[in-house]
């Protein structure tokens, strides 16, 4: 199993190196949310040279005439050893094209629930797919143990729970008449306590649950080939930290029980999610 971090600036790789195999790389037109400060082929070099595999985040949501594009920003990294996490099939059938359909990680979010799905995908020749983050960890253990394929999931951090193209804050301060500024967003809804972070960009309307994953117990016994730790929203030295307890424990140096422990200590707030209970949608009563 393959640790996966996320670094915001080249400085970070010598941090992350003893605790992670690959790092998510992110591009200002092709990944979704753009964070970082560094220029992505100097980073995808920087990890090449210290043996990390570099995994190009390419979740953008492409529109026809936004294709040629974006055919013309993957072709800048054809040449390197980069991984793609791609979620719009579209840019996958492009990359198919360019004959590098073996180095991509197909991740359609919430597509793939079961072994039908697993084995349909697979036949395209995909590096690896994303299952759903929205089914339990029993079905995800079907499908690997089901489907002779590689796997990629989120283990830690906020999961993105709703995307839309639409700038839906910029829309409602229109509604409104009120200029609403777009940092350090949440959204609580009037009948729950929770508090959803937000993000609008030119990509449309980000909102991630309300509290965070951390599936590190559930892992000795799910055979991932790529866990992903997400940053998003979590302050650089606890993130580092958190990777640290996952490599540890990851690498039998650590006892599980004493990683769970630590991870407590983080003062972060955790959630199951799905993990452990199947989504049940009913209808409010009027």
């Amino acid at each position: 199993m393959k640790i996966v971090g996320c670094v915001q600036e080249v400085a970070d790789i010598l941090k992350v190196k003893s605790t992670c195999d690959a790092v998510m790389v992110e591009d200002a037109f092709l990944s979704a949310l753009y964070r970082s400060t560094y220029e992505p082929l100097q980073i995808i070099q920087a990890l090449e040279q210290e043996h990390m595999i570099p995994i190009l985040k390419v979740n953008r949501m492409i529109f026809p005439d936004e294709l040629e594009e974006a055919e013309r920003q993957l072709k800048k990294y054809e040449n390197t050893s980069c991984l793609f996490y791609v979620t719009d099939l579209g840019l996958a059938y492009l990359a198919k094209n360019k004959g590098m359909i073996e180095r991509i990680i197909y991740d359609p979010m919430t597509m793939i629930t079961n072994t039908l799905d697993a084995l349909s995908y697979q036949e395209y020749g995909f590096h690896a797919l994303g299952l759903s983050s929205e089914i339990t960890i029993e079905d995800v253990r079907k499908i690997l143990s089901d489907a002779p394929i590689q796997a990629f999931y989120q283990v830690f951090g906020y999961r993105l729970m709703f995307h839309s193209k639409r700038r839906l804050v910029q829309f409602y301060g229109q509604k409104i008449k009120k200029e609403i500024s777009l940092e350090h967003l949440e959204l609580q809804e009037d009948t729950r306590k929770e508090r959803y972070p937000l993000e609008e960009n030119e990509q449309g309307t980000f909102i991630f649950r309300s509290e965070i994953l951390s599936l590190l117990k559930e892992l000795p016994q799910t055979n991932f080939a790529y866990a992903f730790l997400d940053d998003y929203r979590i302050p650089k030295e606890i993130y580092l930290e958190v990777l640290f307890i996952y490599a540890q424990a990851l690498n039998g140096d650590m006892p599980i029980a004493l990683a769970l422990e630590k991870l407590q200590c983080c003062s972060l707030s955790y959630g199951d999610g799905f993990t452990y209970q199947d989504s049940v949608y009913n209808k409010e009563a009027f």
